[in-house]
């Protein structure tokens, strides 16, 4: 199991390691020759944590929940695959109307 704390106040998601090193993403952090791999931890403090549970359910079920909840998950896309294109690749095979807003803003 790997942390990562999400948001201001550090909301902790436990996580299945192997599940997440499968994205690129997740990979380079948790294998890489970074602090997180050491830790075994990541710290995405600028990120909204409902919106990474949304994507934490899809690493584990290959479904996004919608409604009115994909307003969450648009935002943590949108402003986290600005600045990781990896991200998006990760989140390329969500088939959402998030995900349609998402191609929208990487033009």
């Amino acid at each position: 199991m790997v942390t990562v704390d999400v948001g201001p106040e550090k909301t902790t998601f436990l996580l299945h390691k192997a599940l997440l090193v499968k994205h690129a993403y997740f990979e380079k952090n948790f294998n890489g020759p970074f602090i997180e791999s050491q830790e075994q931890k990541l710290i995405l403090a600028d990120d909204n944590p409902e919106a990474f549970k949304l994507v934490a359910e899809y690493l584990y079920t290959n479904n996004a929940t919608g409604g009115d909840e994909g307003d969450l998950i648009k935002e943590l896309l949108v402003e986290r695959t600005k600045a990781d294109p990896e991200l998006a690749e990760l989140m390329a095979g969500v088939d959402s109307p998030e995900m349609s807003l998402l191609e929208k803003n990487k033009k």
